[in-house]
């Protein structure tokens, strides 16, 4: 465990080494977080006996704040976030439309702090494992309907492979054409 809570400050360091922390770098660091199992115990789901127009507000809440974060990246990387672009404009549309069912929770777009990102982020793994991959699907879904001639640009699917694996799900066939898997045989 030692040995591991090393590498994780070393990779921190090293994400920060230019003073500039990019989304996609603490995507990447959640998930290797998430990998070395540092990320504190989850909750037993509850059963899946409903859809995801059937969560509660809270969760539906977090699983906003997380979008949010990640709209950052989907379906277009925003260069900056004060400055209003096509790219940014796109991020707005791809989480409005992830938030759809929800239209009443009060979720905002806007940027967690990493401590708000975390804890959102463990909510969003304690839904029902039938259905994390329902979600990882309407994020994909929402990206490829908003990208250029609807094939996922490097950063998007990068972002939302990286969220499928913090959600320990499968990756749909649109993302997962993106990728070539290795199996890991000699």
């Amino acid at each position: 465990m030692a040995q591991r809570q090393q590498l994780l400050k070393a990779t921190r360091r090293l994400m920060a080494a230019d003073g500039r922390t990019h989304a996609l770098d603490r995507l990447r660091w959640l998930v290797i977080r998430h990998v070395l199992g540092d990320a504190r115990a989850l909750a037993q789901p509850a059963a899946a006996d409903f859809d995801l127009e059937g969560l509660d507000t809270a969760t539906a809440r977090d699983i906003g704040r997380f979008s949010a974060f990640l709209s950052r990246i989907v379906p277009t990387p925003e260069i900056d976030l004060d400055v209003i672009s096509g790219a940014q404009a796109s991020g707005e549309r791809w989480w409005a439309a992830v938030m759809q069912p929800w239209p009443d929770v009060g979720a905002t777009r806007k940027l967690p702090d990493t401590d708000a990102l975390v804890a959102a982020l463990h909510q969003v793994q304690s839904l029902p494992w039938m259905l994390r991959p329902v979600l990882v699907r309407r994020w994909v879904d929402a990206a490829v309907e908003l990208s250029p001639a609807g094939r996922l640009g490097e950063p998007a699917a990068e972002a939302l492979r990286i969220a499928a694996t913090l959600l320990d799900c499968p990756l749909p066939p649109a993302l997962a054409s993106r990728f070539v898997e290795c199996d890991g045989g000699g």
